[in-house]
């Protein structure tokens, strides 16, 4: 026997091992009725019927092979099946968002810089994937799916809600998200999918038609909005390097932290407010939005100066030093 007859006849065995009890069942009836139809009349004769009963016994014995198998151009039904799934996912999820889909809340912020990093909207990110999937399918896919996960990371590093002291992965992340009830099981389930759909296309190194590549992107675009539709609070830069005083006659100024006074907009963007926390970072730039991060040290009773009024104020009787980054800053 040559070695690819060999290898034909294993992957015939490890199919045959992979049917299911129903599968031999069915086989084993089918097989009945035809030895019945055979000798109904007085021999054994194979005619049309016959053939056709014998037709469905093999589909069915090789079912779990053909699966496994891979079309012409490298593309396996496996593949395709995960992209039908992916679409069917992904309709569900479009059907569950209730938030509006425009990305974050629309605010004015400083500069046109900010507006221009923070407030891209769902809208302009498909649109630059599209416009490159008109060239190559493959690189409008890379761009939606790397937007996708610099959503999530951004989502919970801006907000507070990533609380592990080292980044999340993508995976932990999405599951970050459905534990605070942001994010819904379907969805979750979606991103997964579309994980392992869109690293096949990318590293899988098989040839993969354009139209199952512009399949996954078009099931992405509703994951992308869900994501960027949740809402947030939103922390600017206000202030920094504001003083700070350990009596409220502003007498004794600290020398081992400057104060950074945040605007607050809610998510909606309908109320603003303004909170001062300790820092010993100086890069803090006017107008930028940060990350809502935190070290270890604490102040107790502490005092500001007011950058507008100058007057001395309450700033806090206990905090934890405020170490957010610029959001510009994560890739």
């Amino acid at each position: 026997m040559t070695r690819r007859k060999w290898q034909l006849f294993s992957r015939l065995l490890a199919g045959l091992d992979s049917v299911t009890p129903v599968r031999l069942y069915l086989i084993c009836l089918i097989s009945v009725l035809l030895v019945l139809h055979g000798v109904a009349p007085q021999d054994f004769r194979v005619d049309g019927t016959s053939i056709g009963l014998l037709g469905v016994i093999v589909v069915v014995s090789l079912v779990p092979i053909l699966k496994s198998a891979s079309l012409p151009g490298g593309t396996g039904l496996n593949f395709r099946e995960d992209i039908d799934q992916l679409q069917r996912e992904s309709e569900l999820v479009e059907e569950e968002l209730v938030f509006p889909a425009r990305g974050l809340p629309v605010i004015a912020h400083e500069t046109e810089t900010q507006q221009r990093l923070v407030d891209r909207s769902a809208d302009d990110i498909i649109a630059e994937a599209l416009t490159a999937a008109a060239r190559s399918p493959r690189v409008g896919l890379m761009i939606l799916g790397s937007e996708l996960e610099r959503a999530v990371r951004f989502l919970l590093v801006s907000s507070g809600w990533d609380t592990s002291p080292r980044s999340y992965s993508l995976r932990r992340s999405i599951d970050r998200l459905v534990e605070l009830g942001l994010l819904t099981r379907s969805a979750a389930s979606a991103l997964d999918l579309f994980q392992t759909v869109r690293n096949e296309i990318v590293h899988g190194g098989k040839v993969v038609p354009e139209e199952e590549i512009l399949r996954a992107l078009d099931a992405a675009i509703p994951l992308l909005r869900a994501i960027l539709a949740i809402p947030r609070e939103t922390n600017l830069v206000h202030y920094a390097d504001v003083d700070l005083y350990a009596d409220s006659r502003g007498t004794t100024k600290l020398s081992d932290a400057k104060g950074l006074l945040l605007k607050t907009l809610s998510p909606g963007g309908a109320s603003v407010r303004y909170r001062i926390f300790p820092t010993t970072k100086t890069d803090y730039e006017i107008g930028k939005q940060v990350t809502w991060e935190w070290g270890t040290r604490t102040w107790g009773d502490t005092w500001y100066k007011d950058p507008e009024s100058g007057e001395i104020r309450p700033a806090w009787t206990s905090s934890l030093e405020f170490r957010g980054r610029h959001l510009d800053e994560l890739k």
